[in-house]
């Protein structure tokens, strides 16, 4: 009998409900997480089954190398095992608590503190990826204008972009940018969407309520559709 298991689940960044229903399963199972990779890859060591309550806390874990926010780290710590919370596992930007107590006081007790230390978390994670994105959809467009023979009949630049499909495509035409520009569509209304929700969200903290996970608009979910199946029909082809 193994005494560990690895377990693909993924979860949104700000649905720390789900992650904390599906390891209470596990822990009834008689599984205790040891550690995370990015947001779905979870590693479990056997214990035996028994019923926990779980916290996601929303921060970075302290570096070694910097005393003063490690001094602070170890104190948080402390008034969490007073409280009967136990740190389990941790990955870049959440960390995970458990506590055996079937009725325990809330980890988080701010829920502005817990939605600013979100916002930092997602920031953190993503911006990067927009920033990419944005820089590499614009050097496919800079592409397109820098080897596009303007000279030609609108037609011909058409069929050399890889419109008409009887003609010589280009090898990065726009028939191949067009999912790539609904994709930075569906990224901006991903964004849009985010921040609309993040003001709303700040909005009911400074009123007492505790945020939910933020989800995804129609707008956005019809680009990403059309992203798909324009790839899927430029690949065919």
């Amino acid at each position: 009998m193994l005494n560990f298991r690895v377990s693909l689940r993924l979860f949104s960044f700000g649905n720390r409900k789900g992650m904390c229903r599906y390891l209470e399963k596990m822990a009834a199972k008689g599984w205790m997480p040891e550690s995370l990779t990015g947001d779905g890859l979870w590693m479990f060591r056997r214990i035996l089954p028994t019923a926990l309550k779980y916290a996601v806390f929303y921060a970075r874990p302290a570096k070694e190398k910097d005393a003063e926010a490690m001094a602070k780290q170890a104190e948080f710590y402390e008034l969490c095992a007073h409280d009967g919370w136990e740190l389990v596992c941790t990955n870049s930007e959440i960390q995970i608590f458990c506590n055996r107590r079937p009725d325990p006081v809330p980890l988080d007790t701010d829920p502005v503190a817990e939605l600013d230390r979100f916002h930092a978390a997602f920031l953190r994670g993503f911006v990067p990826t927009w920033i990419l994105t944005f820089c590499l959809f614009a050097l496919s467009i800079w592409q397109e204008i820098r080897y596009c023979n303007w000279n030609l009949h609108w037609q011909e630049r058409l069929a050399a972009l890889g419109i008409y499909r009887e003609e010589a495509a280009a090898p990065w035409g726009l028939w191949q940018a067009i999912p790539w520009g609904l994709f930075s569509a569906a990224l901006l209304a991903n964004i849009a969407e985010y921040f609309w929700w993040y003001r709303r969200a700040k909005k009911a903290a400074q009123e007492g309520i505790f945020f939910s996970r933020p989800g995804i608009h129609w707008i956005a979910l019809a680009l990403w559709l059309a992203f798909f199946v324009f790839l899927f029909l430029g690949n065919s082809e």
